[in-house]
């Protein structure tokens, strides 16, 4: 008996994770269809644009700047990797890849709210970080920010 009512509660779960995935996901491509039509989209600038510039660089075979990084170098070691495996040329894959990972920290939320407080509190607090509009501002530039806040989760 108690075997099924596991797998209801997963059912649940997976219906409640797949539900709060797809408002993620409905805000990330709203508020990415707004910011593509701005200049920072094709033309990043402070820490994006440098995150931008040594990823292309390196993806197109240039040596990374010897010394000590002002930013964690790992962030930068994945962008190169992503922008070597499309040519180079697009931001779209940082964002993409950006968006994935923040839909990530989506499901991590739920994953431990539900291990730690229970499914309801763990669905809102999921909804909260789907819905909260600095995760696609963050999303939608080359920043180190969402790999940060996802591997910390």
């Amino acid at each position: 008996m108690s075997e099924g009512l596991e797998k209801k509660d997963f059912h649940r779960d997976a219906k409640l994770l797949m539900a709060l995935l797809l408002f993620g996901l409905a805000a990330r491509i709203l508020y990415a269809l707004d910011y593509s039509g701005t200049p920072l989209y094709h033309f990043p600038i402070i820490d994006a644009g440098y995150h931008s510039f040594l990823a292309r660089l390196a993806s197109e075979g240039a040596a990374l700047p010897g010394g000590a990084y002002f930013k964690p170098p790992l962030y930068i070691w994945l962008l190169t990797d992503l922008y070597g495996s499309v040519g180079g040329k697009s931001p779209a894959a940082a964002h993409i890849f950006n968006t994935l990972l923040g839909l990530g920290v989506v499901a991590l939320t739920f994953w431990w709210g539900k291990k730690l407080f229970g499914r309801w509190p763990a669905f809102a607090a999921a909804l909260f970080v789907a819905l909260y509009d600095l995760g696609p501002f963050f999303e939608e530039q080359a920043l180190a920010a969402t790999l940060e806040t996802f591997t910390y989760i």
